[in-house]
């Protein structure tokens, strides 16, 4: 862990290492992310996605999961609603 390092810091594509984590399925990063109390996961990226989206068009059941299971600890989040807008983008299906 190293104490500079700025989590939620976005590169030229507007990606966060939350992003980067899901596109290339670093499952140990999503979960180690996921677990800090300032990850940003509703970043939008320039492709017009967060993680949790990327993370269901790609498919990764486990990264799916995490994200899940974030979701259910945060009583803020409705996670009925969650999965229901990023269903009804008018993309293809997930």
């Amino acid at each position: 862990r190293h104490p500079s390092i700025i989590i939620n810091a976005v590169d030229n594509s507007g990606k966060t290492a939350l992003r980067h984590a899901v596109d290339y399925n670093y499952v140990h990063a999503v979960r180690e992310l996921l677990e800090k109390p300032e990850i940003e996961w509703e970043n939008t990226a320039r492709d017009g996605k967060n993680p949790f989206r990327r993370a269901l068009e790609i498919g990764n059941q486990e990264i799916i999961n995490l994200f899940v299971e974030f979701f259910r600890k945060d009583p803020a989040i409705n996670i009925f609603e969650t999965f229901a807008e990023h269903s009804a983008s008018g993309e293809e299906d997930l």
